[in-house]
């Protein structure tokens, strides 16, 4: 099962607002969806994780993301930014990425 970016930006709203509670306006989750496409973009250049398609992201690196956009927005919603639990949720979605098959052919040498 994959999730949208609209799922992905409530759960980093969720992150964010945790002890509070409530929903998050049409303006947070404009704001959080607009981050998204950045930090996407980011994770892509630094080779972490490429995400192809942010309405169709594979829910074995849902939760790191979110981490992750949590950490990106989080200045915006009034929380001072964790430089280690965004390193957390880096050395996570590497961990997961590393972990995928690639498909490739081995090359043998036989004797």
């Amino acid at each position: 099962m994959t999730n949208t970016k609209i799922d992905l930006a409530r759960k980093i709203y969720s992150f964010l607002r945790s002890e509070e509670g409530g929903s998050a306006s049409d303006e947070d989750i404009t704001l959080i969806t607009t981050a998204i496409d950045q930090f996407c973009d980011t994770l892509s250049a630094l080779d972490i994780i490429t995400i192809q398609d942010t309405d169709d992201i594979d829910n074995g690196v849902f939760i790191p993301l979110a981490e992750y956009g949590a950490e990106q927005v989080c200045n915006e919603f009034g929380r001072a930014k964790s430089v280690q639990a965004e390193a957390i949720a880096i050395a996570k979605l590497r961990f997961i990425v590393r972990q995928r098959p690639t498909y490739e052919a081995q090359h043998v040498d036989y004797f």
